[in-house]
Formats: structure tokens, sequence, C-alpha cells
């Protein structure tokens, strides 16, 4: 999404009125939210999947659709409606987010 071009930008209608679209400072988190998302995805089809066919499907250990479908329920979320949701809001909390989590390796019981 290049929020700085007038014919880019979010379609008409996603956001609701008043809501920051355009400013350089968010065309910079989403420019280094998608170069993080490209790395993530070439690591998982060198390193976590480097054998499998890239024609074949690869299935994860969760089931995204459900995820997303439960979180639109609990949330009371109108996919019919403009979001209020800023769009850099959204992208540092999920940096927040990935911050939090952490990876144990190992057989162990934690």
């Amino acid at each position: 999404v290049d929020v700085t071009d007038p014919a880019g930008g979010f379609l008409p209608g996603v956001l609701q009125v008043g809501v920051d679209d355009s400013s350089l400072d968010l065309q910079l988190k989403l420019d280094e939210e998608f170069a993080r998302l490209t790395e993530d995805r070439r690591l998982l089809r060198e390193f976590v999947f480097p054998r499998v066919s890239t024609t074949q499907p690869h299935y994860l250990p969760v089931n995204l659709h459900r995820i997303v479908q439960n979180a639109i329920q609990i949330f009371h979320i109108d996919r019919r409606k403009p979001s209020d949701l800023e769009p850099a809001y959204i992208v540092d909390a999920v940096n927040e987010l990935g911050k939090r989590l952490v990876v144990v390796r190992g057989e162990d019981f934690l």
C-alpha cells in the first residue's frame, strides 16, 4: 500500500472518515512491516520447508481461518462497515506482540 500516492492507498470505505491514512510515518511503518513479512516468508521457504515443492500447499499447525473467525465473533466486527483502527496502531501492536512471544526449544515440560 502506498499511502503517499493519491491513486494508491487504502480503498474507499475501508477506514472510517478521520482515520489518518496518508502520512509519511505510516508509509515508513508499512514498508518496514512489508520487509519483515518478506523476510519471514523467505525464512519459511528456505529454512523451515526447504525440500517441499512450491506448488504444494504448506499446512501450518494452526487453523488461521478459525482464529480470524473467532476474533471477528468475539469483538463483534462487522466486515461491511469501515474500520476505526489506525493502521499505524495495528502495525505497532503486532510488533509488541511479537516481542512478548517466547519460543523455547526442547523436549522437556515447562
